[in-house]
């Protein structure tokens, strides 16, 4: 009982401390240092670029007096129709959950559809959008308050891409859902993200992949996860990212391992936070995982 009290106060003083600013703004897209391992979460624009089948999922843990803090993520897409002119749609579905301790859990679930156009040899667009429901839901550990709430909620995108380089904008949670799951009303409002990438070829042992995350929010939010990756004889990555105001991320990982008919690729992240809270470090610890059928 101590235990859990005392997480339960770290915990209210870690989120006044990192979020307290911007208390009504969802951040579960913006939730991942990995954000270039996890497009789909982002923008629902992204699925089926590259591939006939993608299934990417993910893992976040907070360490220390925080390890009860996590999140996961699947999301599962697949071309559906595909035209001789470079037109394809493309299907999916996305789960997300998040754990705060015993008590407190929110969760998300999608459908996602996306149309893909060629512009030109090697250059390709495509819209998409992301429908489904968010849950709140909050239990006492004694008889005190408790309460869940659901509403429906959904996000848009583009996304400009080719083989070496993309460039998305979307909007998240656009209807502005209103859930009240105890007394206190929580109105998750929309905030949009801008996303790019591109790899350069240094010779055939050594690729750099520069890329940037941006987003924008109510209430004067904003956040910017920038990095920088090198990807060696296409199987071995290493980089650094920077979360502004938030910390250093430091990753490795193995890419394009054969695995069946298709390409399975595993990264690791540690993140060195700057933030603290009653002097306690909120290091980040992720881990994504995708398996993809290229096109």
């Amino acid at each position: 009982m101590l235990k859990n009290t005392l997480f339960l106060l770290f915990l209210k003083l870690w989120l006044i401390n990192h979020y307290g600013h911007a208390q009504h703004f969802s951040d579960y897209a913006d939730k991942f240092n990995l954000f270039y391992k996890n497009y789909p979460l982002i923008n629902p624009a992204s699925i089926g670029a590259n591939t006939n089948l993608g299934i990417h999922s993910g893992y976040r843990t907070l360490t220390g007096v925080f390890s009860q803090v996590n999140t996961y993520y699947t999301s599962a897409n697949a071309n559906v129709n595909v035209s001789e002119n470079g037109q394809k749609h493309v299907l999916g579905l996305t789960l997300f959950g998040d754990k705060e301790g015993e008590y407190f859990r929110r969760s998300r679930s999608y459908l996602n559809y996306a149309f893909h156009l060629e512009l030109s040899e090697n250059t390709f667009i495509s819209a998409g959008t992301s429908l489904g429901f968010v849950s709140y839901n909050y239990r006492s550990s004694t008889a005190g308050v408790s309460g869940s709430d659901i509403s429906f909620t959904g996000n848009t995108g583009l996304w400009l891409y080719g083989d070496n380089f993309h460039f998305g904008a979307s909007i998240n949670d656009f209807p502005n859902a209103t859930l009240r799951p105890i007394d206190e009303e929580t109105t998750l409002f929309r905030h949009y993200l801008f996303t790019g990438d591109y790899t350069f070829t240094l010779n055939h042992q050594l690729k750099i992949m520069p890329m940037a995350a941006i987003t924008l929010a109510s209430q004067n939010y904003y956040s910017i996860n920038s990095g920088l990756v090198f990807i060696m004889q296409d199987k071995l990555s290493a980089g650094t990212m920077y979360r502004l105001h938030q910390g250093y991320v430091f990753l490795v990982g193995l890419e394009d391992i054969d695995l069946f008919s298709g390409n399975f690729n595993l990264t690791f992240s540690y993140m060195v936070s700057q933030a603290q809270s009653v002097n306690i470090p909120a290091n980040t610890i992720e881990l994504a995982l995708n398996f993809l059928i290229a096109k």
